[in-house]
């Protein structure tokens, strides 16, 4: 963390010369900030093997210090340069000739003083920096080579070769948990869904952390067969430091209710009027409900009295690390404790040589590396977490004797301290990090623990704190970004929450173990903090993290603290006027993040304008109406997140955000045909689109036929989103053609009536990834055949009357397609040569359509298959036998006949996943 906090003051030092030389007025600066940096260049070399030190420095008395202190110079630095950029930041120049005068006048006294503390803070640092440097020697560090410093970021890469993120698990450890399908199918046999049981059952999965308790009932959870038995599921996780309340909420949201506001009677009648909500949500239903990682015995009674115990069959399902916690819980002789085991030897030997060997040997170990993995491999006591930590880290190393020698050799130093084998396990994949990776891991520190993070979001933060390193070739920062997330995916760091269906990771999230690390570490290198009222921190704190009920003036307790670059807030529902106030923004003004995502929020100060190094900007899911001129001052913001903000929402007249890369205005649905519903008022348009020329996406916005032309200027489009009117659909279409790197498109109409014919349009995008059209647009097939990289298309609305199957059937790359009320007519026909590459098909409301044919040899991939809505459909599709890779078919609100048929019934013993659900009936379902 050193490191990367030198490097951050080294390319900050080498921008400020080069961006600002001719404004730094003295030799004596110069020369400061060359010192300076030489110094850091110097210190830079040490700090790698100083690092690997400082952690077997138990007191903290020696290079734990001079560690700190390298961290904490670099940081100063930051803020000393940023300041000064701050106050020559440039100014609106007025029109008046005598008032330009005056103006310059005092932009030259102001920079006369801003280069004097400029001055004075350098040489403090310049001598600060010298003493640090000094004070190496008495430590024996070794330096790292310069050559091998520049070569530090992609050494990883070229040694090893990174799997997709894909192969990474939906909420798991690892899927290849040796017996773990068998675990699964024994932990839904004890919910006795098959003997229509109506009471309710509580199964209890217990076991010490690392034995993957949530990774088995996760796989259960996500089981169609299990969930179709269910009319309500929820998951709920239970941070260990809950307070009862606080489980009752997340009941409350699980039932789409809205949790009810304090009442006169105190906490009691505030509880009281939670359960009440959660039981008439639940009533007369059959429900499932996860409560996972459990540390509370004495929260049972307040469960129980929220959940109905009605002769639905209904089940709870819940793991915890303390047997004694699952005993409070169970409640009969029916309810079951499920006490999870480590793995046998061999079985730990055959996860090990999975994960140590995936990239060669056929999975098998080398016989002249076997006697130390199997000493590594007993170390980890049978614990998958630890197998799986321990072999994906050997996967990165190279297959020499000496490279393992020295893992065992440090895992067994490890292992003589206090902490669990499974902590000092995950410490050793920690410390193995290159120095870019160890912030970005941290990160997942900021969230609260039971949440995932959204890939996007995860990203665009990542580039607005500055982790991510920019020259590497054509590369931009998102795409980097995404090679570290890989990476670590890859070192099994983090997990993939969730995916979509054409293999995309989503969302990502890290194992409660690991976060415990990551808490641990972070306060250790003030990296974040979790607000409290007496705030006592040994350093600078760089980012805040507030998690409260309700925040008060909290400002008054946070004015000193300068250092903060980063704000959060989370699971906040009660906020005062007081706390986003002039007086807070000036206190914490070099912020670089303002993370508001989900806050109680109806407004926001015009002070924010004057954060002008604020890069990340998140008002997504507030009340905020309207966004105050001064928005348009922030020259350095990256990422502007509006999402599913109020509707009314209106963006200023004139966009000044030139370095703007993502500007993310609405989620409302596309199918809207006012523009009040997409997003903005009927007589805003997002003027001034053509200045922000480094923007990458732009989602969702209303175009005219001026702004359409703004779109030229955007040559680094990479998503794009837009509603438009019928008139301008030619033009649109005609100017997205001239994107080369779009690859995300989404065009809905507004006014939808008749059905556009765009005969005019020529090609598209070359590109283009994704499309989803969203009115009567009926795009010509010459067009649609264009689209050589297309991997998803949906069409909605679009109302076709030639089989879409015969135009889309030829492109090859396509993954995923989708069908919503997008065909009049009776048939549609999937031919032996199309759809080479499709696992995903989705029909949804084709009214009209009677019959699905598909050939002997067409949809080859074919992994799902969803049909919904479609009313004259009242056979299984002729041909389903021939799609062997067939997983999962499901019928949703379709005829009762289509069920009764021989094909169905034929069907159902043959893919393994099968559910239908009729018309205003219950659902069944089938597993093979």
């Amino acid at each position: 963390m050193a490191e990367s906090a030198v490097i951050v003051a080294v390319g900050k030092l080498i921008s400020f010369v080069n961006a600002g030389a001719h404004s730094l007025g003295g030799i004596r600066v110069r020369s400061d900030i060359n010192a300076i940096r030489r110094e850091l260049e110097s210190m830079r070399a040490f700090l790698k093997d100083a690092e690997e030190k400082a952690e077997e420095d138990s007191d903290g008395t020696g290079v734990k210090t001079w560690v700190k202190q390298v961290r904490d110079a670099a940081y100063e630095i930051e803020d000393v340069i940023d300041e000064y950029t701050k106050l020559l930041k440039p100014q609106k120049q007025h029109q008046n000739r005598g008032l330009i005068w005056l103006q310059r006048v005092a932009r030259s006294v102001i920079h006369v003083r801003a280069l004097r503390r400029l001055s004075s803070s350098l040489k403090d640092i310049r001598q600060e920096v010298i003493d640090i440097n000094r004070r190496k020697e008495s430590y024996n560090l070794k330096s790292v080579r310069a050559e091998q410093l520049a070569s530090s970021s992609s050494s990883a890469a070229r040694r090893h070769t990174w799997q997709d993120p894909r192969s990474s698990f939906l909420y798991t450890e690892e899927s290849e948990h040796v017996g773990i399908e068998a675990r699964k199918k024994h932990l839904i046999g004890c919910l006795n869904l098959e003997e229509n049981n109506s009471r309710r059952l509580l199964v209890a999965v217990t076991g010490m952390g690392g034995l993957g308790k949530t990774t088995l009932v996760r796989k259960a959870y996500d089981d169609p067969t299990l969930r179709q038995k269910f009319e309500f599921l929820a998951w709920i996780t239970v941070p260990q430091s809950h307070n009862k309340v606080d489980v009752l909420k997340a009941l409350v949201k699980s039932c789409d209710r809205t949790i009810p506001k304090t009442v006169d009677g105190g906490e009691a009648s505030f509880i009281h009027s939670l359960v009440d909500s959660v039981r008439s949500r639940l009533s007369k239903k059959r429900y499932l409900i996860v409560f996972d990682d459990v540390w509370d015995k004495e929260l049972w009674p307040l469960v129980k009295s929220a959940l109905p115990s009605v002769d639905a069959g209904s089940a709870i399902l819940m793991t915890t690390r303390s047997k004694h916690v699952a005993l409070a819980w169970k409640e009969s002789y029916y309810d079951y404790i499920c006490e999870l085991q480590p793995l046998s030897p061999q079985e730990a030997w055959s996860l090990f040589c999975k994960k140590a060997f995936q990239n060669d040997s056929d999975g098998h170990c080398p016989p002249y590396l076997e006697e130390l993995s199997r000493n590594m491999v007993r170390k980890c006591e049978g614990l998958p977490l630890a197998i799986v930590a321990i072999g994906s880290l050997l996967s990165t190393k190279e297959k020499l004797i000496s490279e393992w020698q020295k893992l065992h050799n440090s895992l067994s130093f490890e292992l003589g301290n206090n902490l669990t084998i499974i902590s000092r396990i995950l410490l050793l994949n920690y410390r193995d990090l290159p120095y870019y990776l160890k912030p970005c891991f941290l990160y997942f520190g900021i969230f609260p623990g039971y949440q995932s993070i959204a890939r996007g979001r995860l990203i665009r933060l990542w580039i607005a704190e500055g982790f991510i390193e920019e020259n590497r070739g054509s590369l931009t920062p998102e795409e980097i970004a995404e090679d570290y997330l890989a990476e670590l995916v890859d070192r099994r760091l983090i997990q993939v929450a969730w995916e979509d269906d054409t293999g995309r990771a989503r969302a990502f999230r890290v194992h409660d173990l690991m976060l415990e690390l990551i808490l641990r570490k972070s306060k250790e290198l003030s990296f974040c903090q979790e607000f409290e009222q007496n705030l006592d921190v040994d350093g600078k704190i760089r980012r805040l993290s507030i998690r409260d009920t309700a925040v008060d003036d909290k400002s008054r307790n946070m004015d000193d603290k300068l250092s903060i670059r980063s704000l959060f807030l989370f699971g906040v529902e009660e906020i005062s006027r007081a706390f986003l106030s002039g007086k807070l923004l000036e206190a914490i003004h070099l912020l670089k993040v303002l993370d508001l995502q989900d806050a109680p929020l109806d407004g926001i100060p015009k002070e924010v304008g004057n954060l002008y190094h604020l890069r990340y900007l998140s008002l997504r899911n507030t009340n905020v109406r309207t966004l105050p001129k001064s928005i348009g001052k922030l020259r350095n913001l990256q990422t502007l997140d509006l999402r599913r903000t109020e509707r009314a929402l209106e963006l200023p007249m004139e966009i000044g955000l030139h370095k703007l890369r993502h500007l993310l205005v609405s989620s409302s649905s596309l199918y809207s045909t006012r523009p009040s519903k997409i997003g903005l008022r009927e007589s805003c348009y997002p003027k001034g689109l053509g200045f922000l020329k480094e923007l990458l996406t732009l989602s969702f916005v209303w175009l005219n036929s001026d702004t359409i032309l703004d779109l030229r200027n955007l040559n680094h489009l990479r998503k794009l989103g837009v509603a438009v009117n019928n008139a301008d659909c030619d033009k649109f279409f005609n100017t997205v053609q001239h994107l080369d790197h779009l690859h995300t498109l989404r065009v809905g109409c507004l006014r939808v009536g008749r059905t556009l014919y765009l005969d005019n349009i020529s090609s598209p995008p070359p590109m283009l990834k994704r499309l989803h059209l969203s009115s009567c647009i009926n795009i010509p097939s010459a067009w649609i055949c264009g689209l050589h990289h297309i991997v998803s298309v949906k069409l909605t609305h679009s109302e076709l009357m030639e089989d879409p199957a015969s135009v889309l059937g030829g492109l090859p790359n396509l993954m995923e397609l989708g069908l919503d009320n997008s065909y009049k007519g009776e048939r549609l026909h999937f031919q032996t040569s199309g759809f080479r590459k499709l696992k995903v098909l989705r029909l949804v409301f084709l009214r009209n359509m009677n019959s699905v044919l598909i050939e002997e040899g067409a949809l080859p991939l074919l992994e799902k298959l969803f049909v919904r809505s479609c009313p004259s459909l009242k056979e299984v599709p002729s041909g389903i036998q021939y799609l062997k890779n067939l997983t999962t078919l499901g019928f949703d609100e379709m005829p009762r006949a289509l069920c009764a048929s021989p094909q169905y019934q034929e069907i159902v013993g043959r893919v393994p996943n099968v559910y239908f659900h009729g018309i205003g009936s219950e659902a069944s379902s089938s597993q093979a």
